[in-house]
């Protein structure tokens, strides 16, 4: 190892400009295996013991399987005899001891699963959660952020895709759709954009597969339940059309795009009541995006005979529009209606006007280029289900100090990609490279964690290459670390999943009052502090953190930053021969808005080593933690 290529700090950092003479930060690393003095055995007939265990069991598709048949084992394995009580769709053992537990869940025509869960209180309450998979099904397919395939490579593709829609070259974006599909066939905004393609040149019918497709990798995904619900609709498939619509809706309650279809929907349905109520949420959310609105909202007043205020809909839209190329048949219908005065007189058919077809546009660069604001929606949580916020963190910050305590060195191979986006759309210094990847972790003294992270290619020291260098942006988990936990301030949102495990979701923000000490940006020989939020989800089960995401609380108007958005997944890897198991950085995506580009950085690890044992590790599914 290079001497020059580490140094020791305390903040992970985005450094800016001309290489730097040192290309370390922070990592972060979650241990997993709980401590030995953390490990009971299940005593549950002591007397006295108040205990409650409470059980969900879910398809892949989150829909309740209440058939589903439980059994409470001992952390050997011997069945407690202790049956579970049914509470709606949920299942409670009650009465349990302090201990370990195991607890099976099976169902007919579904893999058995299990989970294990501990009790350190005589009345604690855990809620755990599965997601059973079909026989036969070989992996699990869970509803995720897309950004997860999102890699640099196939962001390029896609990027170029959008320029040759934009440019009407179908045939060119088809060719690099078909490129990123190959890189991410789980990616459910490239399956849109390839259906898109299609509608676009007329093919409808060869455009549906891509969008049932896209909503089976994601169901929440909303351009795909626009699309494909302006498919049903055109076929005349109103019901069909108002399900997709209502999705959207639950989706994105604030979508005037979901009030606009569902208000189209209604009024063929004969619904006038709630046609008027859509149309009027649309262009109340949409303004001059929805001009349509105002037609429909029209059709929906005529259904009801206030036709009236039909004319006036229709005269305000004639008067923010007054060079519509219908501007003439308009106001022959505002006679018809008024003549008509408040009788009941025959719908408007505002379609034939203005047909407002409901597919979005392909998305724009500066809306692809990377995945919502973590405050920008609230992932879905399992209702009535109480979160103990102090216990969770309490279990995330034994994790991280499991880390620190135990963790001395460790090493992995490094695959890195990197795009930079022009504010037109163009892809710039599309880099890919691998390097060896080391970082040593440490507690210096009580209130300075130490890290150092290092790469090279070939035994020479190498940054990563780029305009912008990422440097232990994985670190960010020290945001659960018992000494900067008060540095922010953390609410539990609810029970919710991730890749199919359930998991607490906690939301931070920084104080006002505390230093900013886990991330800055260098540019030059500055550096700007940069002030946190975001969200944790972390295990029902081991409170392991096993994802992060976070931004920037405000922008950085000084250096033009105005957006980072950092993402991070954790894959549980054991070491046999060590007898260790350890929670290690599978994948990190890092997100720039800068000086008016943006930026995405990638990076996966894997072939995992720990120098303290010296023991490779075999990457794979640890035995009992497959959700």
């Amino acid at each position: 190892m290079h001497p020059k290529a580490r140094r020791q700090v305390s903040l992970p950092a985005v450094v800016a400009g001309a290489p730097l003479r040192s290309t370390v930060a922070l990592v972060l690393l979650v241990l997993c295996a709980a401590p030995l003095s953390a490990v009971f055995h299940a005593s549950p007939q002591i007397a006295g013991a108040s205990g409650s265990l409470v059980v969900q069991v879910k398809e892949v598709n989150g829909s309740p399987l209440i058939d589903a048949l439980l059994t409470l084992y001992t952390d050997t394995l011997f069945a407690t005899g202790i049956r579970p009580i049914r509470r709606g769709n949920d299942f409670e053992f009650r009465g349990l001891a302090p201990g370990r537990y195991v607890v099976e869940a099976t169902a007919g025509g579904f893999q058995p699963a299990r989970r294990t869960v501990e009790f350190f209180g005589p009345a604690q309450t855990e809620v755990i959660m599965f997601f059973l998979k079909p026989l036969g099904a070989k992996g699990f397919a869970p509803v995720a952020p897309e950004s997860g395939a999102f890699t640099p490579k196939v962001q390029k593709e896609t990027q170029t895709a959008l320029r040759d829609l934009q440019s009407r070259k179908y045939g060119n974006a088809q060719k690099h759709l078909n490129k990123a599909l190959k890189a991410a066939p789980g990616n459910a905004a490239v399956h849109y954009l390839m259906g898109l393609t299609y509608v676009l040149t007329g093919r409808t019918s060869e455009a549906r597969p891509y969008f049932e497709k896209a909503l089976s990798l994601d169901p929440r995904h909303l351009q795909s339940l626009f699309a494909l619900g302006n498919l049903r609709y055109q076929k005349g498939d109103y019901r069909g059309a108002k399900e997709l619509s209502d999705r959207a809706l639950e989706a994105s309650p604030t979508s005037w795009q979901a009030h606009l279809m569902l208000a189209r929907c209604h009024l063929r349905l004969g619904d006038f009541s709630s046609a008027r109520e859509n149309a009027e949420r649309a262009y109340e959310l949409g303004r001059e995006k929805t001009a349509g609105a105002q037609f429909l909202l029209a059709e929906a007043l005529a259904g009801l005979g206030e036709n009236k205020k039909a004319s006036a809909a229709l005269s305000a839209y004639l008067q923010e529009h007054p060079q519509d190329a219908n501007a003439e048949k308009i106001r022959g219908w505002i006679a018809d209606l008024d003549r008509a005065g408040e009788t009941r007189a025959a719908p408007l058919r505002s379609t034939d006007v203005a047909p407002a077809d409901a597919l979005p546009a392909a998305p724009s660069t500066k809306d692809s280029w990377a995945p919502p604001d973590a405050d920008a929606t609230v992932p879905p949580v399992v209702p009535g289900v109480a979160c103990t916020l102090s216990q969770v963190l309490a279990g995330a910050a034994r994790r991280t100090e499991e880390l620190v305590t135990h963790l001395e060195k460790f090493s992995a191979l490094e695959h890195y990609e990197s795009v930079e986006i022009g504010p037109g759309g163009q892809v710039a210094n599309p880099v890919s490279a691998a390097f060896n990847y080391l970082v040593f972790i440490r507690k210096t003294r009580p209130d300075l964690i130490t890290v150092e992270e290092a790469r090279e290619q070939d035994r020479v020291a190498t940054p990563s290459p780029g305009r912008l260098r990422d440097v232990g942006s994985p670190a960010v988990v020290l945001i659960f670390h018992p000494l900067y936990q008060d540095d922010f301030e953390m609410k539990c949102e609810g029970l919710g999943q991730w890749n199919g495990q359930a998991t607490w979701l906690v939301h931070f923000q920084q104080r006002g009052n505390r230093p900013v000490r886990l991330r800055n940006f260098v540019l030059g020989e500055r550096e700007y502090p940069l002030r946190l939020r975001g969200r944790g989800w972390i295990s029902a089960e081991s409170l392991q953190v096993v994802h992060l995401e976070t931004d920037l609380l405000e922008p950085v108007p000084a250096i033009q930053l105005r957006r980072e958005h950092v993402s991070v997944d954790y894959q549980l890897v054991p070491f046999p021969e060590s007898k260790v198991e350890l929670w290690l950085p599978q994948q990190v995506d890092i997100y720039y808005d800068f000086r008016g580009r943006f930026y995405h950085h990638y990076h996966r690890f894997s072939d995992f080593r720990l120098f303290t044992v010296d023991v490779k590790q075999q990457v794979g599914d640890p035995k009992g933690k497959k959700p």
